[in-house]
């Protein structure tokens, strides 16, 4: 039975180690037989939310507001 994993980054910058990571994570279980799925958060469709968020460049936006309390 083939394993199938999914493999999430949620570090939405592209030259972080997270991203060097996940993207390593998911060759290297590819090539064991399995079937990766890898998602970037910094390639989904709210990209622009989840960095404001990450980099807190406008902390009165309601996602930082949310985040800061958590």
């Amino acid at each position: 039975m083939t394993p199938n994993l999914l493999v999430l980054n949620g570090n939405p910058k592209p030259d972080s180690l997270c991203h060097a990571l996940a993207r390593e994570y998911a060759r290297s279980a590819e090539q064991r037989g399995a079937r990766v799925t890898l998602h970037h958060v910094g390639e989904l469709a709210s990209r622009r939310i989840f960095t404001m968020a990450m980099t807190r460049r406008n902390p009165s936006s309601p996602i930082c507001k949310r985040c800061s309390r958590a």
